[in-house]
């Protein structure tokens, strides 16, 4: 520096926490920023400039940001969105997964032979019951989090309300398709435990869509976690009611309900027919 030359000063971060790193990036570069224009000034003032007219050539173009949303940056407000909808979805799919494999287990599939009950009314059924308890169990969850841990509510209640009940949907439906697969509880548990945290990796909530690899990106649409958690930031911390991200978010996922909902009529139907 002292020679005239530009210089660079080498600096390496760690990426086991992105998180950390981005933090301490931000940090790092407005110090060097800051040092570096102070040298300046100083060259000018040498070369005859005055201080104030160095301070305003170095500091000609400067930027104020202002952090909207979460303006503390609050941890617990970013996670806490993330940890409900993927502990809704694990207990949702669980619950539906050993209901299934259970029956299978005690014969009461074998029962269903001899009754009048078809696969379609058994499937409706089902999903009627279940889906009462986890949508309430979701809107308990959710009211928690807002009155109890202060996450913000800016947008539309009926649109939070309306999405959340597809999302219950689509994660029963897809639960009863995989447990009808399953022959055992056991096999149910230990599927459910794989499926929960690779989603909510892939969800987008904690890592960039757009940096995984072009596969991951498209398991990453078909997950309803995704679907979920994003059009949920948006009306909760962006204010925002159907619009154009909830509106294609709840198409997606009602798209689910509507693909699943007839494979499970004809699987359980074959089940029984099997057995």
């Amino acid at each position: 520096v002292k020679s005239g030359q530009s210089q660079e000063i080498p600096v390496i971060l760690s990426d086991l926490n992105s998180m950390n790193m981005s933090t301490a990036s931000a940090a790092i570069n407005q110090v060097i920023v800051t040092y570096s224009s102070g040298i300046n000034i100083k060259v000018m003032a040498g070369s005859g400039i005055s201080s104030k007219k160095g301070m305003q050539a170095v500091q000609s173009l400067s930027y104020k940001s202002r952090t909207w949303y979460n303006p503390s940056s609050s941890y617990e407000v970013y996670m806490l969105l993330g940890l409900m909808g993927m502990i809704l979805q694990q207990v949702a799919f669980l619950a539906v997964s050993l209901s299934f494999s259970k029956e299978r287990e005690t014969g009461v599939w074998k029962n269903l032979i001899f009754s009048k009950i078809k696969s379609k009314e058994l499937v409706f059924g089902k999903f009627a019951i279940y889906f009462i308890i986890f949508f309430l169990d979701a809107i308990v969850m959710l009211t928690l989090g807002i009155k109890l841990f202060k996450i913000p509510m800016l947008g539309s209640v009926n649109a939070l309300l309306v999405l959340t009940a597809a999302f219950v949907g689509s994660v029963l439906m897809l639960g009863m398709f995989i447990s009808s697969l399953l022959k055992s509880q056991v096999q149910a548990i230990q599927l459910s435990m794989m499926i929960a945290v690779p989603s909510y990796m892939l969800s987008g909530y904690t890592w960039p869509v757009f940096n995984m690899h072009i596969i991951l990106q498209k398991l990453s649409a078909v997950l309803p976690l995704t679907h979920y958690l994003t059009s949920m930031k948006s009306i909760m911390y962006m204010g925002q009611g159907f619009s154009t991200t909830v509106l294609y978010d709840l198409k997606c996922l009602i798209l689910i309900i509507v693909i699943f909902l007839p494979l499970n009529i004809l699987l359980i139907e074959r089940r029984i027919k099997n057995n």
